[in-house]
């Protein structure tokens, strides 16, 4: 008879970016805009970790992990390509964190593409890979969150 092992990780955040634009210009045989842009702002994470171990037999070790949020500061850059009327480049890097209340560094790159059919309204996809590093010392013991996330993403756009 084994040991069963079940584990719960969750992550939330929401960030606040303002951006200054160093380069506006144009690009290519048809003058395609494009954008270079700084960022800076806050960003707030939310991390749920529960490891639950159930052996055989009496007794279970308790349930480890626990619950941790935090405000970090980001910057960051931006570049916009114009494709044409309807498809636009976009690659954006952030950094957060830098050592503050426990957390390493965060690492946020995006590689995509915006589709706008509509004046107000654009599809957006791409490639996205996010890194933390994170760790506390609880009231429980030691929190740690040293995690790559990467992939495909999707989303609608509105401008208002």
């Amino acid at each position: 008879m084994g040991a069963d092992l079940n584990v719960d990780v969750r992550q939330k955040w929401f960030g606040v970016l303002a951006a200054y634009r160093i380069v506006d210009s144009v690009y290519g045989a048809d003058g395609q805009r494009y954008t270079i842009d700084l960022q800076g702002g806050v960003r707030y994470n939310s991390i749920r970790q529960e490891i639950d171990v159930t052996t055989p037999g009496p007794g279970n070790p308790p349930v480890l992990g626990g619950d941790q949020n935090w405000i970090e500061s980001v910057i960051g850059a931006r570049g916009i390509w114009r494709l044409n009327e309807q498809w636009i480049r976009i690659a954006s890097l952030e950094l957060g964190g830098f050592g503050a209340r426990g957390n390493d560094l965060q690492i946020g790159v995006n590689i995509g593409f915006d589709y706008q059919p509509w004046e107000k309204t654009a599809l957006t996809f791409g490639y996205r890979h996010f890194s933390v590093d994170y760790s506390d010392t609880l009231s429980s013991g030691e929190f740690a969150y040293d995690v790559n996330q990467h992939g495909l993403y999707f989303g609608i756009k509105y401008f208002f």
